[in-house]
């Protein structure tokens, strides 16, 4: 199948869903180009992106997006001959505008040539919001094929919040197919109006083999490293996990919490360490590329995921990371949000708590510490469960599936 990849920037080092999806197609045999509205940062970069050449692979729609908001406006006839051949109409008014303006006109050709390419079978929009970027370049008869929407959180959380329940009724009727990453996504797109029948949950899953299982035992030192990974933003709950921390360090805990990851929150998070005397035991790393993340977890005992719901509406699906962390084997500790207890199983694979509930968290993490002689049976369980129902393997060929149902 021939398949093209939409999303709002590549590459972007947090986006390693997209990345084991887009490989996983190549390897299974079928051609994929990526589209992107803008550019990510080329300097830190999964090493997965330089692996298979992706950045080869790349055409940017940035330029073209704001060209053809104008021309959806403007649909007459320049002449019949002419239209056919590009497959849009303009008016004699739009063209003289686009040539006098030389960085419109580029946009134009820019679009022209896109236009010129091979049809698609499939065209995947990697968030709702990058599908309603797109719907107008699909309107306009610039790509063609069954059009996949993928929903992975904000997009159907904060982002419905902000622009209002409707604002995906003109997508629910025109996209083919629907793919959130959890049946909690999933009841949210139902109860917006998407038809039922156009919903396939998928699983975001991760590439098991590059997570080296390693059963935790208590190390004779008896100091634990506790660490949570995300951006720091408020759905990360990040907060929460420092103040749960604070409550282990007064009960006496020998511990050090490992915050890795960049964003708006980290220096009032740096602050709230020192309020609460425990900066001398957390340690910010900043961003790190994912190999970097892999290597901290081979090196922590638990793992801590206490997503909220943040304050401007925005939800987690399932964070990837969380499954990273029990596949290498790690116990976790997270909280009853979103699609996680989809994931992670109360009591089995690890604990879940409250949203915010500070005093809850740290009695999870202080009993794991306590309990060192469940922690192997816990990250077993985990690890099971991961290759089971999250290996990427096996849901790119679910992926593919849905495909084929597609273009019959």
């Amino acid at each position: 199948m021939r398949i093209a990849f939409v999303v709002g920037k590549f590459p972007l080092i947090s986006e390693v869903f997209v990345l084991n999806q887009v490989i996983g197609l190549i390897k299974l045999g079928h051609e994929v180009d990526i589209f992107s509205f803008s550019r990510g940062d080329t300097k830190k970069i999964h090493s997965d992106v330089e692996k298979y050449g992706l950045l080869k692979k790349v055409i940017y729609l940035d330029p073209l997006h704001r060209v053809s908001d104008r021309v959806r406006e403007t649909r007459m006839s320049l002449s019949e001959k002419y239209s056919k051949k590009i497959g849009f109409k303009l008016s004699l008014l739009d063209l003289i505008r686009y040539t006098r303006d030389k960085f419109l006109l580029m946009k134009l050709i820019h679009w022209l040539r896109l236009k010129s390419m091979r049809p698609y079978d499939i065209i995947h929009c990697q968030m709702g919001t990058v599908g309603l970027r797109f719907l107008p370049l699909r309107r306009l008869g610039i790509f063609s094929g069954k059009l996949v929407v993928q929903f992975r959180g904000e997009d159907i959380t904060e982002f419905v919040k902000q622009k209002g329940e409707k604002v995906y009724g003109k997508l629910f009727k025109e996209a083919d197919c629907f793919m959130p990453v959890c049946d909690y996504l999933g009841e949210r797109a139902i109860a917006l109006g998407c038809p039922k029948d156009k919903i396939s949950v998928l699983r975001s899953g991760i590439n098991c083999k590059r997570f080296i299982y390693s059963e935790r035992v208590i190390p004779s030192t008896g100091f634990i490293r506790i660490a949570i990974v995300g951006r720091l933003v408020g759905k990360k709950g990040i907060e929460y996990a420092i103040r749960a921390f604070s409550i282990l360090k007064k009960r006496g805990y020998k511990a050090e919490l490992l915050i890795v990851g960049d964003g708006p929150l980290r220096m009032r998070l740096q602050e709230l360490s020192k309020e609460l005397n425990v900066d001398k035991s957390v340690v910010f790393f900043g961003a790190k590329n994912h190999d970097e993340v892999v290597e901290i977890l081979n090196k922590a005992h638990l793992f801590v995921a206490p997503s909220v719901i943040s304050k401007n509406g925005n939800e987690e699906g399932i964070p990837n990371v969380l499954k990273e962390a029990m596949a290498v084997g790690l116990p976790v500790v997270s909280t009853y949000h979103a699609g996680i207890p989809e994931l992670v199983q109360d009591g089995i694979s690890g604990f879940l708590v409250p949203e915010r509930d500070t005093q809850s968290l740290a009695d999870k993490l202080g009993y794991l510490i306590d309990h060192p002689e469940i922690w192997i049976r816990m990250g077993r369980s985990g690890r099971r469960f991961i290759e089971k129902d999250y290996n990427i393997e096996k849901l790119n060929k679910e992926l593919v599936d849905i495909y084929r149902k597609l273009i019959k």
